[in-house]
């Protein structure tokens, strides 16, 4: 069906109506103003759609196209949903503005058909003039888009033809000037040529000075070591006779000697204890790291190992005769455990030592690097470094030292950790044993501490309930109650932190088992810094 087929307009309707009167209503309203074309359903519009070869300029839709009977019938019909959603998504059709008209007051149904490409929305009964004028502006806003589309086009186009026209002159040009730019290019690429040589001699000759900066640092070094070595041959003969030798004693001085400092060893521990304690106060107060080098530092140790020694023995000595044999004996003493334990003071010293750079301490980092860069001279008179600690066990440079430090600190932190928690359960579990032992003490229970003590509480549980069982008075039997309760949340208790602490017992022995290999290196260091420090030479 269409109307006034005669006439020419300007712009054509597509309306879709299935209800006859409603569209007789808008079709009289649009007729002599637009041309229109009236189906009654999205299908008949689509169909027309596809086969039209002027599409509309507009398209005015009901949003239900046929009667609930005949939905019944068909249930394949569209609705305005599904008929925007196909215009939308066609490349011919997607840019014609669809006006929907409808009675669905709801408002996400209203907004789904904006979402999917709806125009407007004319909620019905309609009033025509409002129709109209909706009508209207879309034809207009269509009618400018188009004209921004179209100036758009001839823009692009115009650009385009400048850009050709540009590249036209530009390679013309180049063309013109080919020649000329490829004497100048030449050019440039000798002079690049230029100063790439001019560069490479500058380089050379910086290394050349770099070369005899270094020689002259070399010669420097020599004279010093050459003076290490006369001071060293003057001193080493006397420090080291400080270190491994003692006073001419006879036998008998000897005999006392040693049976004092066996009694020393036996009641005061002197080879575990004090030696460990010694070492630790000569790296805390009589060490000049800012003066050090290693003929002064043992003989800086060799006589604060006597005065630590000395002060030691008359702290902790309290038998008045054994005092006095040690101060009448005590330079002979002394000399006697410098001569036998020195190694241990000092393999104790590097343990303090090393111990003291994992916690960042100036002093033992400035110690510890004393002897990290060594510089020896081959037979062909090149100078290498060697490593920091070198012997037996192995050989480390300095960063190595301070990681293997680093994770045995780190190693340690965490056992620490976890040892307290496994003393905190232990003091808990005691506790609450503790409680346990005093009530069942009350009621005169005689336990067997040989046995588990969750067997105990088990154990004291039914002597309370045998007594409660026995007992006629009223109080009794609620006191036994009341304490029956008590011990059963003491097992609870107890057995849960057992639990608890097994569990920590477990990851301490895991981790205990973990940093193994980290405290056997860490040994193994202490032990060789404490070979060396008697005998390395600096340069």
């Amino acid at each position: 069906m269409s109307s006034s087929q005669d006439l020419e307009f300007d712009h054509k309707i597509l309306v879709v109506e299935a209800e006859i009167k409603r569209a007789k209503n808008i079709t009289y309203v649009l007729d002599g103003l637009y041309e229109t074309k009236l189906v009654n359903s999205a299908e008949n519009a689509i169909a027309y759609l596809e086969e039209t070869e002027k599409y509309p300029d507009l398209i005015l839709s009901n949003t239900n196209f046929i009667s609930a009977d005949d939905y019944l019938q068909d249930l394949e019909k569209l609705d305005g949903l599904s008929f925007v959603k196909y215009l939308k998504n066609s490349a011919n059709l997607k840019n014609i503005p669809v006006i929907f008209l409808t009675s669905n007051e709801d408002s996400i149904y209203i907004s789904r058909l904006f979402n999917e490409g709806a125009s407007d929305v004319v909620p019905l009964p309609h009033d025509n003039l409002d129709i109209f004028a909706r009508i209207e502006t879309r034809i207009e806003k269509e009618k400018e888009r188009n004209e921004l589309s179209s100036s758009f086009q001839d823009l692009m186009e115009d650009m385009k033809s400048r850009n050709k026209k540009n590249l036209d002159f530009r390679s013309q040009l180049f063309a013109k000037h080919r020649e000329s730019i490829s004497k100048y290019e030449a050019k440039i690429t000798k002079l690049r040529e230029l100063l790439i040589d001019r560069n490479k001699e500058i380089e050379f000759l910086k290394d050349k000075v770099m070369n005899l900066s270094q020689e002259n640092g070399n010669l420097q070094s020599d004279i010093k070591y050459l003076k290490v070595k006369l001071y060293s041959s003057q001193q080493i003969e006397h420090t080291v006779d400080a270190v491994s030798s003692i006073n001419n004693m006879s036998e008998a001085e000897l005999v006392v000697i040693e049976d004092i400092f066996n009694h020393l060893n036996q009641e005061y521990l002197f080879e575990e204890e004090l030696i460990r304690t010694i070492s630790k106060k000569i790296l805390v107060s009589d060490i000049d790291f800012k003066k050090i080098d290693n003929f002064s530092f043992i003989k800086g140790v060799t006589k604060s190992i006597k005065k630590h020694t000395k002060r030691e023995f008359f702290q902790v000595v309290d038998e008045q005769n054994l005092r006095k044999q040690i101060a009448s004996n005590i330079d002979n003493l002394l000399d006697y455990i410098l001569k036998n334990y020195i190694n241990k003071f000092l393999f104790f010293f590097a343990i303090n030592l090393l111990e003291n750079v994992g916690t960042k301490s100036e002093n033992a980092i400035r110690f510890l690097r004393f002897y990290d860069g060594r510089v020896e001279i081959d037979p062909n008179g090149v100078r290498y470094q060697k490593p920091t600690i070198s012997s037996a066990e192995g050989s480390w440079n300095m960063v190595t030292i301070i990681q293997i430090i680093n994770q045995r600190t780190n190693g340690y932190s965490i056992i620490k950790k976890q040892e307290e928690t496994i003393q905190r359960y232990k003091e808990s579990m005691d506790r609450t044993y503790k409680n346990f032992v005093e009530l069942a003490s009350t009621y005169k229970v005689e336990l067997d501490k040989t046995e588990p003590i969750v067997e105990q509480f088990i154990h004291t549980e039914n002597i309370l309930k045998e007594m409660r069982d026995e007992s006629k008075n009223l109080a009794e039997k609620e006191k036994c109650n009341h304490d029956i309760e008590k011990i059963e949340v003491f097992r609870m208790d107890y057995e849960k932190l057992r639990t608890q602490k097994d569990s920590f017992v477990s990851k301490y022995a895991k981790q205990v088992t973990y940093y193994k290999p980290t405290e056997e290196k860490f040994t193994k260091i202490a032990l060789s810094v404490a070979k060396i420090l008697l005998k390395v030479k600096v340069v």
